[in-house]
């Protein structure tokens, strides 16, 4: 079996290249947020009228005629959704 001491090398290794890996994402603002609204109609609320009727409707169906109808397009569609 091998040493300790190459294991413990290993194991720094690895942790290296994950803190790495990691160092872009880790954030350090978090005391600099804004507060977590927890009611889901606050979070998800947005003025946008045409978008918020988008994400409302409730039937693929319903938005396949949408879109075949040209009522919004794609780009409306996915811009809504990514928005909410």
């Amino acid at each position: 079996m091998g040493s300790i001491a190459g294991w413990e090398h290993i194991v720094a290794e690895k942790r290296a290249l994950r803190d790495k890996a990691l160092k872009p994402y880790i954030v350090d603002d978090l005391g600099q947020r804004t507060p977590r609204v927890h009611s889901a109609h606050l979070r998800t609320y947005f003025d946008d009228k045409s978008a918020m009727d988008i994400t409302d409707i409730d039937n693929i169906r319903g938005l396949l005629e949408r879109l075949r109808t040209k009522v919004y397009t794609a780009e409306q569609v996915i811009k809504a959704y990514i928005q909410r």
